[in-house]
């Protein structure tokens, strides 16, 4: 015999649909349709994934991070403890992901402390019916509080209005946005939804409730609708669903690994650090599906389906993301650095105006390590992971990589700001050199390394990241002439070589790298030879072999009426590149490496200032050569390869004294090069001047010939003194042509002429 039983009926007392109910084995019914009406009798689980087919209220107290699974009647509610405080002594929690695959852990040494803030994540998601080719359909609300109404379990409670449970029982059920602890979460087939991250919050925590809170979840009818309106599911079919709880904490230290978590789209989870001022890398590891929607395999849905909660087209639900995070100290420091050590770091975006910036030093002694080179990296991509979690580098920097900040500035003896500093580069730029002018004084180089805020960042193509700088010091110091190092007579050596090959030749970004030439005599003129190198370039050029050196220019014998007061100029260089009879300035079509320019100067270092007006030369005692020309009409920079630069000769007197002169490769802006400089020398030449004796002038004279000099100025009072002592000659003297009368008539009838040469070396 059949009862007609409504939800109407049911007053939490077992209600009997029907006799067959009665006996089990002997009717066609199924549970859920003998049991519409839901008992008020408690049951509590301690525990997960109670047993099915039991009509009563059951309260199951949810453990950390452990999968909960349930079946429930149409219309018949479920209620769920969860804790807002870890367990005591469990440090770890431990789980299967399902969704990715996935095992899970939240492992944190800060976790248990009393003061830690938590976080919590609930998700929950209903089973596929393949039958139905639709997700099931539950009701949900938490209650944010850790105590409950007296009569929380009526859950057919009725007001007179008509008001249903939970709004008749529960009888403040405003939002947590509006200030109160309710939370709805209806016609849902899946949420993941989170307490604990407010960022809009000092800390950007919210506090959990003291204890615990509540979840309640039914299966089938909507919220306010009457009973037989449209509902989820029907009396034969009930809903099955798994819930699951974690407690994040939201201050990590070292050590600490989460994950995988679930996030839900368009939604913020935020953790804080605990660090010193520089010494922590955190690592994040974001995976999982591209927001959208999923098909019950977790796979991506296709674009003509949409989550429709309640109805029977309902094939797709809500993707969610996951992600990792790891924290490790690592102890980075910035300040005192070590020539030739690799100095790992890592930056993140400035906050507000100002760059994030990291600070170091290096000191020189004297001119054998003046010089600092500066290569800067971001770490091997494989060693980053390992490295921020207590790893090593291997000494690993990636060769080639982009420049991983935004600025490195240098000072000498004091600390760069962005507006104060003797060089700098910004990215790409990956390496920099610099000399000082004076090689022979102990420095402290001051080098800062910033990434800018995150929008000028990123329009660079940067972003937080581990990076690594290696400083260098090269030396300044050239040989000394006599010394062992000093090319002998017609020999050329190399005295720098390029840095790629071991040696110290490079310049970057407008800057200046000196080279001191020791104790040079005022007699001895110094030949300084520079050839670009291409060999650090990822496709060097095909170039022609490099030129002989020079060889010594020999004495040169001038007549009294060829004398010239200045030698023949220098053979010219041939030039590398084009072919020889072309211009040797050839126009900037590429990447080759190129230079602004060779100095040589006497006694201090050469620098821009030392450049006339005109750009024709330089000041002083010093020798420029140029390696790009500018058209003055078009703009167009053309370049040379190789030039060479003399340090020419004193005028006579005017040195007596040996002196240092110091090299100068001055580099283009925002360019690199390396280079070979090579030296030879010779001496000071000696010229000779040819006299002639004939019959009337027979005796050579005895006066001090002219003498020519490269190095003699036209208003050289020696130059000034000889000249004048030729030119005024007396005439010959009568007893002279008295004498040369009488032994032309001694010697009459002889058709005889003779005539004497003769050769002095005049010394100079």
């Amino acid at each position: 015999m059949a009862n007609t039983i409504t939800l109407d009926d049911c007053t939490g007392v077992l209600q009997i649909v029907s006799d067959q109910c009665l006996v089990p084995s002997q009717t066609d019914l199924s549970y859920c349709r003998c049991n519409i009406c839901q008992t008020y009798v408690q049951r509590t689980i301690f525990g997960i994934n109670p047993e099915n087919n039991v009509n009563s209220i059951t309260m199951t107290h949810l453990q950390q991070g452990r999968e909960s699974q349930h079946t429930l009647c149409l219309y018949h509610w479920t209620f769920f403890r969860i804790p807002t405080r870890l367990t005591p002594n469990a440090t770890q929690q431990q789980w299967t992901e399902r969704d990715v695959g996935r095992s899970s852990t939240i492992s944190t040494s800060l976790g248990t402390h009393p003061d830690t803030p938590q976080a919590l994540i609930i998700t929950l998601d209903t089973e596929y019916n393949i039958d139905a080719e639709r997700f099931t359909t539950i009701d949900a609300f938490l209650h944010l509080s850790p105590t409950l109404p007296d009569d929380w379990y009526q859950v057919h409670k009725q007001l007179n209005d008509g008001t249903e449970y939970p709004r008749s029982v529960f009888r403040d059920l405003r939002t947590v946005a509006q200030g109160g602890t309710f939370v709805e979460l209806y016609q849902r087939d899946s949420f993941t939804y989170t307490l604990g991250f407010d960022d809009t919050k000092p800390g950007c925590t919210a506090p959990l409730p003291s204890d615990a809170l509540y979840l309640a979840v039914r299966c089938g009818r909507p919220f306010g609708r009457e009973q037989n309106n449209q509902h989820y599911g029907n009396e034969n079919d009930p809903c099955r669903f798994r819930v699951r709880y974690m407690l994040a904490p939201m201050a990590l230290a070292h050590g600490d690994v989460l994950g995988p978590l679930p996030i839900a789209q368009s939604t913020y989870h935020t953790y804080s650090v605990l660090v010193g001022g520089y010494d922590a890398a955190t690592v994040f590891d974001p995976f999982g599906p591209i927001p959208g929607y999923v098909d019950h395999n977790g796979l991506q849905a296709v674009t003509r389906f949409r989550p429709n909660p309640g109805r029977d087209n309902n094939r797709v639900k809500e993707a969610r993301g996951y992600y990792i995070l790891r924290v490790a100290h690592r102890g980075f420091v910035d300040g005192a650095i070590a020539p030739n050590e690799t100095r790992v770091g890592c930056v993140a975006f400035g906050a507000g105006a100002p760059p994030m910036m990291r600070h170091y030093t290096i000191v020189t002694t004297d001119s054998r390590d003046a010089s600092l080179y500066l290569t800067t990296g971001q770490l091997e991509p494989r060693y980053q992971l390992s490295y921020a979690l207590g790893g090593n580098t291997g000494g690993q920097i990636w060769e080639g990589s982009a420049m991983p900040l935004s600025t490195v500035h240098v000072r000498r003896n004091k600390r760069p700001t962005p507006s104060a500093y003797d060089m700098a580069i910004r990215a790409p730029v990956t390496t920099l050199s610099t000399s000082p002018c004076y090689v022979d004084d102990p420095y402290e180089y001051h080098i800062r390394v910033a990434l800018d805020t995150a929008l000028r960042a990123t329009a660079d193509g940067l972003l937080p990241t581990l990076f690594a700088i290696r400083p260098q010091l090269l030396s300044a110091e050239g040989p000394r002439y006599g010394s062992a190092g000093w090319p002998a007579a017609g020999e050329t050596i190399p005295i720098v070589t390029p840095f790629s090959h071991g040696g110290t030749g490079h310049v970057c970004c407008g800057q200046f790298r000196y080279f001191v030439l020791r104790g040079i005599p005022p007699d001895i003129e110094a030949i300084v030879r520079l050839d670009l190198s291409f060999d650090f370039l990822a496709e060097p050029p095909g170039l022609p072999p490099m030129p002989t050196a020079l060889p010594p220019r020999p004495p040169q014998a001038l007549s009294n009426q060829s004398a010239r007061r200045f030698p023949p100029p220098l053979p010219p260089v041939p030039p590398r590149r084009p072919p020889p009879g072309a211009d040797p300035f050839v126009p900037s079509t590429s990447t080759h490496a190129r230079l602004q320019g060779l100095f040589i100067k006497r006694h201090q270092c050469p620098s821009a200032a030392d450049i006339r007006a005109d750009r024709t030369g330089c000041i002083g005692r010093c020798s420029l050569s140029y390696l790009v020309r500018y058209d003055p009409f078009s703009g167009a920079s053309s370049y040379v390869d190789s030039t060479v630069v003399t340090s020419g000769l004193a005028p006579l007197s005017a040195e007596s004294e040996s002196a240092d002169f110091y090299i100068g490769v001055q580099a283009l802006r925002d360019e690199r090069a390396e280079f070979t400089l090579s030296l030879s020398s010779r001496p000071r030449q000696r010229l000779v001047e040819a006299y002639g004796c004939s019959r009337l002038l027979h005796f050579c004279p005895e006066e001090q010939g002219d003498v020519g000099n490269a190095s003699l100025d036209a208003e050289n009072p020696i130059m000034q003194a000889t000249s004048a002592a030729r030119s005024s000659r007396a005439p010959p003297l009568p007893q002279q042509l008295a004498l040369a009368l009488m032994l032309g008539a001694i010697c009459a009838g002889r058709s005889a002429a003779w005539m004497t040469r003769r050769t002095r070396r005049i010394p100079v």
